[in-house]
């Protein structure tokens, strides 16, 4: 059973026998995440309506009280993640989740609840408005997100570590015939392939790909079994939600989702020592100061290096969009800035700033490829703080990066050290001439490391590798062309991992690149609420008509509404009668 983050100090309840008659549920089971609007239903779904104090001997309420804190920790990611970009509607949405689940006689159940079906036909009512109408655009969004639930089913059966007619997804299964080998534990994550990330943005909204992904996350952060399930869930989050997160913009959700599934990984395929050492390197970021968080430490970090660097106050003056630190089961910290204009020995220039702590899970992995290619993995990566500057054209970075060379080893704080697989604190990449002119202005560095490619595409950059009392760092310098290529582009990291920059054919990469740009591009009506799949154009009139989703949405909202008997009842009283029994 899970366990879950008492309020106020973050001490965890770790057995239900520990509680005690006079704890109040307020207390043990805060779910603050949860909109204020959905909780009745909720409550009355699992039965624990006006509950003010905890039964240690009452396991039924024990349950409900855990899947509500489950719903509120879901919550709780989704706004750390999404914060405003999802409107009220889809976090409505993401709350009612799971009662849609007992309604269509999912989430471990054979038969579905009356009582979940008769609860959220009552919150439609309640969100009829004024013209009575059930089927408004508001409650056909939300319906519309949670008949998403049953289409991600589809692709998270793709995702399956076995198959076969008796392999029901989210069902009980047999933990000896099931537990997965460790060679399968410890197999490359696979990444999906661009014609099914694509097909699913086109039938699922980006609002449930990013609640599904922080379910999944609070459901492998559960002490999870070394199951097939848990397996299951990992390769869900690995091929789909990751990879599209990613792709979208939602950097740290796709990091936290691949760190905590790499590192159920190594634990599970007996690698679990690498993330002990993973830790206690993060662990330096947490120690620099014991008064803050994790992402406070590592934005001071941050921006001491850029002053270190640039003798002055280029990092003190970043307006950095402050970065969330998720707590003890989240150690992705991520942040960014808006362009500023630094002053570098050549003259101005205009630079944006993105900066990344390596995760547990990530760097454990990579000390794991190490072993395997017999590496020395016990050498610390210099990645580990990674910065990334973000300049317009190659003039300005040969102007700022020349600073950032120099700076390195002229500043009396920073220790330049060169990464594991380098000669040199400064690494340049590029085609010949870029390689001449990176380095040329360089003074103090001796001799740069430089990697040469043949291609004018290929990935060309300088960056810088050091220590800022004992806390390994990596500065890197991409012009715009290359950052957005590295995202969306033919340098996507999505493509990287697929082991397929540089091997694909033209035509392979302009479907990819013009996949990924599309995908990106519906970031954009994130906060409208709205359908995909709404409307589709009749192929005989070439007239707009409803679409599926659409259509699906309102058949749901049909038969939940007809389940209650509450139509014609008043909102006020919807709200506060007592629980309905099943």
């Amino acid at each position: 059973m899970m366990n879950y983050e008492a309020s106020g100090n973050g001490s965890r309840i770790t057995h239900h026998d520990r509680l005690d008659k006079n704890d109040s549920v307020e207390r043990i089971y805060p779910y603050p995440a949860v909109p204020r609007s959905v909780r009745p239903y909720l409550e009355r779904c699992f039965d624990i309506e006006n509950v003010n104090s905890v039964d240690p001997d009452n396991e039924r309420m024990l349950n409900s009280l855990d899947r509500l804190s489950e719903i509120n920790s879901t919550l709780g990611l989704v706004r750390a993640y999404c914060g405003i970009e999802l409107s009220g509607a889809a976090y409505k949405a993401a709350a009612l989740g799971v009662v849609e689940d007992l309604a269509d006689g999912l989430g471990n159940r054979h038969n579905p609840s009356i009582r979940a079906e008769q609860e959220l036909g009552k919150f439609f009512v309640a969100n009829a408005g004024d013209n009575n109408d059930i089927a408004n655009p508001k409650n056909v969004y939300i319906a519309g997100l949670l008949q998403d639930r049953r289409r991600l089913d589809h692709f998270r059966a793709k995702a399956r570590s076995k198959s076969g007619e008796d392999y029901v997804l989210g069902r009980e299964h047999d933990t000896e015939s099931e537990q997965p080998s460790r060679d399968e534990w410890l197999a490359d994550p696979v990444t999906t392939d661009a014609d099914t990330m694509y097909e699913t943005v086109e039938m699922i909204n980006l609002e449930s790909i990013l609640i599904s992904g922080a379910e999944t996350l609070v459901q492998l952060t559960q002490q999870p079994a070394n199951d097939r399930r848990t397996l299951d869930l990992v390769r869900y989050s690995e091929q789909i939600i990751a990879p599209i997160a990613e792709v979208i913009g939602f950097d740290t959700l796709a990091m936290s989702l691949n760190s905590t599934t790499k590192s159920i990984r190594l634990t599970n395929g007996g690698r679990g020592y690498l993330l002990h050492r993973a830790n206690a390197i993060i662990d330096r970021f947490r120690g620099y100061n014991r008064a803050h968080g994790l992402a406070h430490n590592v934005c001071s970090v941050f921006r001491t290096v850029l002053d270190e660097v640039f003798d002055g106050e280029v990092g003190s003056k970043a307006n950095i969009n402050m970065p969330v630190d998720y707590g003890d089961d989240n150690q992705s910290v991520y942040g960014d800035t808006p362009v500023q204009v630094i002053e570098t020995s050549d003259g101005p220039v205009k630079v944006s700033w993105r900066f990344r702590l390596k995760t547990p899970g990530s760097l454990a992995w990579k000390m794991y490829q190490e072993e395997k290619r017999g590496d020395d993995a016990s050498l610390t990566p210099m990645d580990i703080l990674g910065i990334t500057a973000v300049v317009e054209n190659d003039d300005d970075q040969i102007k700022l990066f020349q600073d950032l060379a120099n700076g390195l080893y002229s500043s009396d704080s920073l220790n330049p050290h060169n990464a594991p697989s380098k000669s040199s604190a400064v690494h340049v990449k590029g085609m010949s001439d870029y390689i001449k002119r990176m380095t040329r202005g360089i003074v103090n560095g001796g001799q740069a490391d430089v990697s040469e490619v043949k291609s004018p595409d290929a990935l060309h950059y300088g960056k810088v590798t050091g220590f800022y009392d004992k806390l390994p760092f990596e500065i890197q310098c991409v012009t715009r062309h290359f950052r957005d290529s590295m995202q969306i582009g033919p340098l996507a990291h999505i493509i990287y991992k697929m082991q397929r920059v540089g091997k694909m054919e033209t035509d392979e990469v302009t479907r990819w690149t013009s996949l990924l740009a599309d995908i990106r591009s519906r970031r954009a009506r994130l906060g409208t609420p709205g359908l995909v799949g709404s409307y589709d154009i009749d192929p005989a009139t070439g007239q707009l008509m409803q679409g599926s989703n659409e259509r699906m949405a309102r058949a749901l909202l049909d038969k939940v509404t007809q389940a209650t008997p509450t139509l014609q009842r008043t909102i006020g009283f919807i709200a506060t009668e007592s629980s309905m029994r099943e």
